[in-house]
């Protein structure tokens, strides 16, 4: 059916009023599958005192109730579902065959998780060959992660998935041992499909949502790359430690981990602590402590965490060009008056213009967060059934005709589209 969009209609911030048909009721929904590694009686355990991530009821308000609750997630229609969380069961020296056990470990680099053999030595030069009896029993490191994916990959692509890895999905593996969240998912480079999320069972429950966080592109608040400021042996830069890294946000003020409210403040905003600023400038500094890509938000005293615009956006760039949605649903940004404040460039998953049909496109816009389409019909002309378009606040004097089921989203204020009066 053609629906006529009626000029002078206002679509008010969040959620457009004009929503003509969408998959999941407009919704932009990320999926997220969990693997529980249990113990060779088939129980699952932790090793730590507390454990945050340990029940289905503990996963399931990690991943979608705390990202339920992030403003501009909501503002946007975005939503996580976990779809599966499944128990990994160790790998059996007398049944290796069995599909519904794990294959046995393949010995890894400590360094890099790249394949040794612990009877060869200096295998791994001067490294550590790890020759795990189970996978259960594995340190949170970056080089397990590397070694986990190559192996649940490898199993993926010879049968039978025994890792229960899912297409289109985050993949999150939780172990009970003590450790915390390793993502080696490319936030500078953009989305890398066979990422997987690795975490400790005994964290915190925002380090989960904090790894997807990562996953879709994000870096830390104190910069790509940055970690602790007192961390002398870690792969952090030593700049880290003393001066705030680039998160390629434009949107958040500069952060350290052993910063504390007013410091943000004082480092920020000419020497005035926290109580000293305008609500404007409180807001900028609460944006970082409360920022789930932080590592202060755990002691945020029970505030819920945020993100901000600019993360959101990035985020959804990169679901959208990684193919990550619900039936690879695309988002395609709109923005009238974009500025230098755009975001660092991932290209979008769908094509530019070439309205005058000689094989180049129109410009360099492919409606990605930091290339947006300049008007709502450049971007109709490069949708498909179920896409989202994401409309930055503003006026859009244009006379539109749709005729496909797509959804349209007002972003960061309210939209007006066609003359006002008419």
């Amino acid at each position: 059916m053609r629906k006529k969009c009626k000029p002078g209609r206002q679509l008010p911030a969040p959620v457009c009023t004009m929503l003509f048909a969408a998959t999941t009721s407009g919704q932009i929904e990320v999926r997220v599958s969990v693997k529980v590694f249990v113990a060779e009686s088939g129980t699952r355990y932790c090793l730590a005192n507390h454990c945050d991530l340990f029940t289905d009821a503990d996963l399931l308000r990690a991943f979608e109730g705390l990202a339920s609750e992030i403003a501009v997630l909501k503002d946007r229609g975005v939503s996580l579902r976990v779809i599966t969380i499944d128990e990994l069961h160790p790998y059996d020296a007398n049944d290796p065959d069995n599909p519904d056990r794990l294959p046995e470990p393949t010995p890894y680099c400590d360094d890099d998780g790249s394949p040794c053999d612990p009877d060869q030595a200096n295998s791994c030069g001067v490294a550590q060959c790890i020759d795990l009896q189970h996978w259960h029993l594995a340190d949170l490191t970056g080089a397990t992660n590397v070694a986990l994916r190559t192996a649940s990959r490898t199993d993926l692509e010879d049968g039978p998935n025994r890792f229960r890895l899912q297409p289109n999905t985050v993949n999150v593996f939780a172990f009970p041992s003590e450790g915390g969240g390793r993502c080696a998912c490319g936030q500078r480079s953009g989305p890398n499909p066979e990422a997987i999320i690795i975490i400790g069972q005994d964290r915190h429950e925002s380090v989960a949502l904090h790894e997807v966080g990562h996953f879709l592109g994000l870096c830390h608040t104190q910069g790509c790359g940055c970690g602790t400021c007192d961390d002398e042996d870690g792969p952090f830069p030593q700049t880290c430690r003393d001066v705030p890294g680039d998160d390629l946000q434009f949107d958040t003020v500069e952060d350290l981990e052993c910063w504390d409210e007013n410091r943000i403040a004082q480092e920020n905003f000419e020497g005035r602590p926290y109580a000293q600023l305008t609500p404007n400038e409180q807001m900028q500094v609460d944006n970082v402590w409360y920022n789930l890509l932080s590592y202060h938000w755990a002691s945020g005293g029970g505030v819920p965490p945020r993100l901000t615009s600019d993360q959101a956006d990035r985020a959804l760039t990169v679901l959208s060009a990684a193919q990550f949605l619900v039936g690879n649903t695309c988002v395609h940004f709109v923005n009238a008056a974009p500025d230098a404040t755009d975001l660092l460039g991932i290209p979008n998953c769908g094509p530019t213009p070439d309205r005058d049909g000689n094989g180049y496109p129109d410009s360099d816009l492919d409606g990605s967060a930091a290339r947006p389409h300049l008007t709502i019909l450049d971007a109709l002309d490069n949708t498909a059934a179920g896409d989202v378009l994401m409309i930055r606040a503003g006026s859009y004097p244009e006379a539109l005709t749709i005729n496909q089921t797509v959804s349209l989203r007002a972003s960061r204020g309210n939209v007006i589209i066609g003359a006002l009066g008419l």
